[in-house]
C-alpha cells in the first residue's frame, strides 16, 4: 500500500452490532466482562467469539461489534495473502452515511445495510429489509427518525409504508464500494482489530540497535532483584490462593453457575443483574443486605457461609453456637421492616448448629 494508510470493511451480515450494560469502565475489565454480559443473548460459545467494544452511549449501554473467530481469522489471512497490512478493519454498516436525526439504508444487490445510530445498524438479505426496517421503527418508539435516506444500488429496493418520510438519493456507480469508501469516519466506527488481532507497534525494527544495552541491563536486574523475585513468586501463590478462595465464594454465593473464568468479572455482572431486578420490582439484594447487615454482625459467635438471592428471596447459610441462638437470631430480623423470616433448617454438627434462614421481602 506504499506506506499509506489501509482500512477494511467486514462483511456486514456476518458482524452484529449490539450493545451491553457492564459494570465497570476498566478497560481491561471491559474485555473480560463483555462477552459474559452477552452471552444470554448469543447461540455460540462466547470463546468461539470475538468481541470488539465502541463508545459508552446516553444509557449507559457500550456499542460492541461480535464476529466468529473462524471468520476474523479468515479476513485477517486473506488481508495477508493479498500483501496488505490493514491498519483496521471496521465494520461495513459503520460506513454507511449518516445525516443528523436520519437513518440511513444502502442496498447494494441482494443485500442492505442499515445504520440507525453513531455506532448501531445491521445488516442482511434486500428481501428482508421492509421486515427488518419496521421492526426496528417498532422497537425505536419515540426515538424514531425524522427521516429515512435509502442509497439503491439494486433498482428495486422494496421499503415499507412507514410514518418518516423516505428520501431516495441518486447513485452514480453500479455498487456502494466509493460511497461506502468516502463516507466512512474512523472515530465513530467500532475498530475490530483489537486485543490477540491488534497491530503490532513496529518495535521489533529498534530491537537491533539496543539490543546489546538491553541485554546488560537484564543482567543487572536479575543480579540486582534476586530477592524481590523470589517474593514476588511468594506473592503469586497466595495470589492463585486467593483466587481459588474468590471462585469458592462466587460458587457458593451463585450454586447455578456452569463455568467460573473471570470471578470478579462475573460478579459484577451478576450484582448488576440484581440490581436491575430490584428496580423492577421489590427491593433488591443491596437494600435487603442493608438492613439485614447490621443485624448479623451484631450476633457474637455467628458465622455465615453461604448466601442467595433468587426472586427477592434471600437464603443464608450459616453456623450459630446454638438452637437458641438461631432462633434469636430469627426474632431479631423479624422485627425489621418489610421483611419475612423463617428457618429452613437447624441440625447439631459438633458443638455448633447449621442453620438455613430464608429472609422474604414483605409489602
Amino acid at each position: 500500500a506504499d506506506g499509506r494508510r489501509v482500512v477494511a470493511l467486514a462483511c456486514g451480515p456476518d458482524v452484529l452490532l449490539t450493545s451491553a450494560m457492564v459494570p465497570t469502565q476498566s478497560k481491561q475489565r471491559l474485555a473480560r466482562a463483555v462477552p459474559y454480559a452477552l452471552e444470554d443473548q448469543l447461540a455460540e460459545d462466547v470463546e468461539d467469539l470475538h468481541f470488539a467494544t465502541g463508545q459508552m452511549g446516553e444509557e449507559g449501554r457500550l456499542a460492541v461489534a461480535v464476529v466468529d473467530r473462524a471468520l476474523m481469522d479468515g479476513w485477517v489471512e486473506a488481508l495477508a495473502e493479498a500483501g496488505l497490512d490493514a491498519d483496521q478493519v471496521y465494520p461495513e454498516q459503520l460506513a454507511v452515511p449518516l445525516e443528523t436525526d436520519s437513518w440511513a439504508v444502502v442496498v447494494d444487490g441482494e443485500r442492505f445495510l442499515l445504520r440507525y445510530g453513531a455506532q448501531g445498524g445491521l445488516a442482511g438479505d434486500a428481501a428482508n429489509l421492509a421486515d427488518m426496517l419496521e421492526a426496528c421503527l417498532l422497537e425505536a418508539e419515540d426515538a424514531q427518525p425524522a427521516k429515512i435516506v435509502v442509497h439503491d444500488y439494486s433498482g428495486h429496493a422494496t421499503l415499507p409504508n412507514v410514518e418518516p418520510a423516505v428520501e431516495h438519493r441518486a447513485v452514480d456507480s453500479e455498487d456502494a464500494t466509493a460511497l461506502l469508501a468516502t463516507s466512512l469516519d474512523e472515530r465513530r466506527a467500532i475498530p475490530m482489530l483489537v486485543g490477540e488481532y491488534a497491530k503490532s507497534s513496529g518495535w521489533r525494527a529498534h530491537w537491533q540497535r539496543w539490543r546489546a544495552v538491553a541485554v546488560l541491563a537484564a543482567l543487572w536486574v536479575v543480579l540486582s532483584t534476586g530477592q524481590a523475585y523470589i517474593e514476588q513468586w511468594q506473592l503469586r501463590e497466595e495470589a492463585a490462593q486467593l483466587e481459588q478462595q474468590i471462585i469458592a465464594t462466587y460458587r457458593q454465593a451463585f450454586p447455578d453457575a456452569d463455568r467460573v473464568i473471570d470471578p470478579r468479572g462475573q460478579m459484577e455482572s451478576r450484582l448488576a443483574a440484581m440490581r436491575n431486578q430490584g428496580q423492577g420490582g421489590g427491593q433488591g439484594v443491596l437494600p435487603l443486605l442493608a438492613k439485614v447487615g447490621p443485624v448479623l454482625r451484631g450476633e457474637s459467635g455467628l458465622q455465615l457461609t453461604a448466601l442467595s438471592y433468587r426472586g427477592g428471596d434471600l437464603d443464608l447459610e450459616l453456623y450459630a453456637e446454638s438452637l437458641q441462638s438461631i432462633d434469636q437470631l430469627k426474632q431479631r430480623l423479624g422485627r425489621l421492616e418489610g421483611v419475612s423470616v423463617e428457618v429452613r433448617s437447624a441440625k447439631a454438627e459438633g458443638e455448633r448448629v447449621q442453620g438455613r434462614l430464608r429472609i422474604q421481602e414483605t409489602t
